[in-house]
């Protein structure tokens, strides 16, 4: 999905307290740091230097600023210690908790965001991340949800829908006319997704531009863990499609979808029912109450399920 501007706290922001934790973690000082914009978290996202010259990535939230983002950090902790270590994805070299703070210091991801509007060549590299992560099959023993139980509810939000759901946010009279017309296939469509989503894959289960650093090799790192699933191997290279719309000057999506092998065990008729599914989806999200912490998230929402259903609509002419 689409970077999400707003203001992170700094690391000078952040208690002293809490600081020095890190550093004992890191081994010596920090000396410098650079804060990293993108993402949702109203916390500190910092790419630092130690006095002994060693780089790490240190991310911060805290209870007073959004009590959510801790228990999120405290989940990506535990699914970054259960990743396998080949992955494309940072180390996570040690967490620490102070007086209703948290931080996670990872190893440095020497890498820049994606370009936008996507670029072929980078949207390929992204691709190719997310499919040897979803050549992953996970053991039973690997406790982390299973993807169509995450969305069994969420992906039926067609069913809920009013007539007028688009009523919030602006939106083109001609699409929201068409989706008006096709709101019982979109409902049917949709419905028939969580079925498709079951599997024994390792799923990011939040494939958007932000949480993606390209390389200097031109390789893709894959960051920010913590709603990892386990789910059908096409899920995340699909979802990043589907966000890559949003911005206009794209490659051609449905020509990436037919070729790239990322795809290659996706149901027919799979990329339909996923588009409606999640246009669906973020579409009840965006009319839910502003969080105040994260101002721009419901407009996201309402701009990735007009993406979605944009799509859709080309599709289905």
């Amino acid at each position: 999905m689409s970077t999400a501007a707003h203001r992170r706290i700094t690391w000078e922001q952040v208690p002293v307290r809490l600081r020095s934790a890190v550093e004992k973690v890191l081994g010596a000082p920090v000396v410098e740091a650079i804060s990293q914009t993108g993402g949702f978290s109203p916390g500190s996202a910092d790419r630092v230097v130690t006095a002994a010259g060693e780089r790490a990535f240190v991310k911060t939230a805290s209870v007073s600023l959004n009590a959510e983002s801790v228990d999120i950090h405290r989940a990506e902790a535990r699914v970054a210690a259960v990743l396998p270590p080949d992955l494309p994805v940072p180390r996570l070299r040690g967490v620490v908790e102070h007086d209703g703070w948290i931080a996670l210091v990872f190893d440095e991801a020497d890498g820049r965001p994606p370009r936008s509007p996507w670029r072929a060549d980078e949207l390929d590299a992204a691709l190719q991340a997310y499919r040897e992560v979803g050549r992953r099959r996970l053991d039973a023993s690997v406790a982390l949800p299973a993807l169509d139980d995450l969305l069994a509810s969420d992906f039926r939000a067609w069913e809920r829908l009013p007539d007028e759901s688009f009523d919030v946010f602006p939106v083109d009279a001609e699409l929201a006319g068409w989706a008006t017309a096709h709101r019982d296939r979109l409902r049917a469509e949709a419905g028939g997704c969580v079925t498709d989503l079951a599997g024994d894959r390792l799923v990011h289960f939040d494939a958007r531009a932000d949480n993606l650093l390209v390389t200097a090799d031109g390789g893709v790192v894959i960051v920010d863990w913590p709603w990892a699933a386990r789910g059908a191997s096409w899920f995340d290279p699909f979802s990043l499609l589907a966000t890559a719309r949003v911005v206009p000057g794209h490659p051609d999506l449905d020509a990436v979808l037919a070729a790239h092998p990322a795809f290659d065990d996706m149901p027919a008729g799979a990329a339909d029912r996923c588009l409606a599914a999640l246009a669906g989806f973020m579409l009840e999200r965006s009319r839910r109450p502003a969080v105040e912490a994260i101002p721009t998230l419901r407009r996201f929402q309402h701009d990735q399920a007009v993406a979605c259903l944009a799509w859709l609509r080309d599709r289905w002419r």
